[in-house]
């Protein structure tokens, strides 16, 4: 699952677009999470733009050791896009 997903957007420092803090689900394995990046461009015709880029849900929490901050395999994956608002 998600395998073939590219590096991560600055992945060289612990704080930054790459790494999007930890997840928690309840006890339905349901999740919500929003988060305000800096730094991060939504688009795709810049280095630094994540528009078209993957996310990877891993398996346990991220304590930013490597590789991959320790978090276990990979347990789901998407991609940024944007989505066209619904007409009610």
């Amino acid at each position: 699952m998600g395998t073939s997903s590219a590096p991560k957007v600055n992945g060289s420092a612990r704080d930054n677009g790459g790494d999007l803090g930890n997840l928690e689900a309840d006890s339905a394995g349901k999740a919500h999470y929003e988060v305000t990046i800096s730094g991060v461009i939504f688009d795709s015709a810049t280095p630094s733009g994540i528009l078209g880029h993957g996310v990877i849900v891993h398996a346990k929490p991220d304590d930013f050791g490597q590789p991959v901050g320790n978090a276990g395999g990979r347990i789901g994956c998407g991609a940024v896009g944007v989505m066209k608002p619904s007409s009610k």
